[in-house]
């Protein structure tokens, strides 16, 4: 996406307790409510060196890949991370079926297909057709 500041994934966002096991780069967005020396680092990023935490104060306009989520995030002008468009669903098409989509919302186009089958185990999905 143009325009953004792309940073190295992170594993979660809001967290709240210290990783007990970190790996040299694992990353997190560290929330309101963290304790231990995550506290007071609301929103920064924290990036595990092998020895200690290092944290990332972000910018408006950075971007990260949320990898537990699925999700892609921005840092925005009200000092938020908010979910940002991009697909990063998997649409599996075949007889006359396209589609793709944004965020949490998959459009297929059905031509001459003979159905549409979405799944997903871990979230809710509604699904609207428009026939025209």
């Amino acid at each position: 996406m143009k325009g953004l500041d792309w940073q190295d994934s992170v594993k979660s966002l809001n967290v709240k307790t210290v990783p007990v096991n970190p790996q040299i780069n694992d990353r997190y967005i560290i929330s309101a409510e963290a304790e231990g020396v995550f506290s007071g680092k609301e929103g920064q990023i924290a990036d595990w060196n092998g020895f200690s935490w290092d944290f990332y104060v972000p910018s408006t306009g950075w971007a990260v890949y949320v990898e537990d989520q699925n999700k892609n995030y921005t840092y925005n002008l009200s000092n938020q991370w908010v979910v940002t468009g991009g697909a990063n669903q998997t649409v599996e098409a075949g007889k006359g079926l396209v589609g793709g989509g944004a965020l949490n919302t998959i459009t297929i186009d059905v031509g001459a297909g003979n159905g549409v089958e979405i799944s997903e185990s871990n979230q809710n999905f509604y699904i609207c057709l428009l026939l025209y």
